[in-house]
């Protein structure tokens, strides 16, 4: 520690070297006061001694490719998670604010940040992102140790003016539609199971993908996991979130397709013998192979081609809505889809909610038959003769 006087004040200069062998410097103003300045010199001393790398002069683009590292490429989280975090971390924060070193990143700078992301995407997005935020800025203090706190601890997700938020509507496939997609399709075709998983079920394409047939009973189907891409595809055992693990209850007629499609699969084991690959999926090509998610593209490219709107996932949408416009209860129909509450339900089907909220209004008028014009509400029960 060297102490050093430059007019009225004293200075406070340190010489160490980094966890790395670098040389380092560091030189602090003090007070008018050479005793006091020694003091501050001995707490800055103490600090690095510590270990701390309060002074770190690493840029918040680096520190995020060292968390993606250290971090992100040995943790358990879900193939999916990493690779929308990757995708937030390469496409959004390393351009936004990566050039900052991470010592001088304030929690303004990180709600400003976030605050601008509401106008172009989606709340979904922006939770990516909050999260990305305070899971790198905890590493950087705790494990890294670049910095003392953790100026993301207080920043909060932003939220869209209601006004803002338009019900997003879906539009499924009409009967013809559906009829032309199962005539490409037939039950001989290798995507019949995915198409009727998602259109007499519900279930979304990786949930179909990963459905085994120990999870087909005659009443429901147990979903539990889902598709995940890894480098490669392969089923994973959680499904994407914790109210998509459920029982979507089957009838019959469902039931029946589908052990119709099991009894095909014993068919094409038999046919093609030593070369059939032995699977327990559901979904599987006429090999025997599972299908995965890149499979299913041609299925995409066919509806835009030849319906003209929609994807897979409008076989879903088509399932929906065929159950609210028979008169299904929303919550019944949300816990079938797999929704975490029945906002999001609403919130796409709405739609679909207010041609049953005036089919109501036709119900309630039809009462006003026992209602005399003399009695003005009073029923005929209530009128005196």
């Amino acid at each position: 520690m060297y102490l050093h006087q430059r007019g009225a004040k004293w200075y406070v200069r340190i010489t160490y070297r980094d966890e790395l062998g670098r040389k380092r410097q560091i030189e602090r103003v003090g007070t008018d006061s050479k005793r006091e300045t020694e003091k501050i010199g001995r707490k800055l001393q103490l600090q690095i001694d510590k270990g701390k790398k309060k002074f770190s002069q690493i840029t918040y683009a680096d520190f995020l490719q060292e968390w993606d590292s250290d971090y992100l490429s040995t943790t358990e989280l879900k193939p999916s998670t990493i690779r929308s975090y990757r995708n937030v971390i390469y496409n959004k924060l390393i351009p936004a604010l990566g050039a900052m070193k991470i010592k001088d990143i304030r929690a303004k700078h990180l709600q400003n940040y976030l605050n601008s992301l509401v106008e172009e995407f989606s709340p979904s997005t922006i939770n990516t992102v909050f999260s990305v935020i305070r899971k790198s800025f905890a590493y950087a203090v705790s494990f890294s140790e670049h910095i003392d706190t953790n100026p993301a601890i207080n920043i909060y997700r932003p939220k869209k003016a209601t006004a803002a938020i338009k019900p997003q509507e879906v539009t499924p496939f009409t009967h013809d539609e559906m009829s032309q997609i199962l005539k490409r399709f037939p039950a001989s075709h290798q995507f019949y199971a995915p198409v009727i998983l998602g259109y007499l079920a519900g279930l979304r394409i990786g949930e179909a993908l990963a459905l085994q047939w120990e999870d087909v009973h005659p009443d429901h189907i147990a979903v539990h996991s889902t598709m995940a891409y890894g480098g490669a595809w392969k089923r994973q055992e959680n499904a994407k979130t914790k109210s998509s693990t459920r029982m979507v209850y089957i009838g019959p007629g469902i039931y029946n397709i589908l052990m119709q499609v099991r009894k095909a699969q014993q068919d094409n084991a038999g046919k093609y013998k030593e070369y059939y690959t032995p699977s327990e999926a559901v979904c599987r090509r006429e090999d025997g192979k599972p299908l995965t998610p890149d499979d299913m593209r041609f299925f995409n490219q066919w509806v835009k081609a030849h319906i003209g709107h929609g994807s897979f996932h409008t076989l879903r949408h088509t399932y929906a809505t065929a159950l609210l416009e028979s008169g299904a209860d929303l919550e019944l129909v949300s816990k079938q889809l797999g929704h975490s509450n029945l906002t999001i339900t609403a919130k796409f089907y709405s739609h679909v909610l207010e041609k049953r909220r005036k089919k109501i209004a036709t119900l309630a008028d039809g009462l006003t038959g026992l209602v005399t014009p003399k009695g003005k509400g009073v029923t005929n029960r209530g009128a005196k003769a």
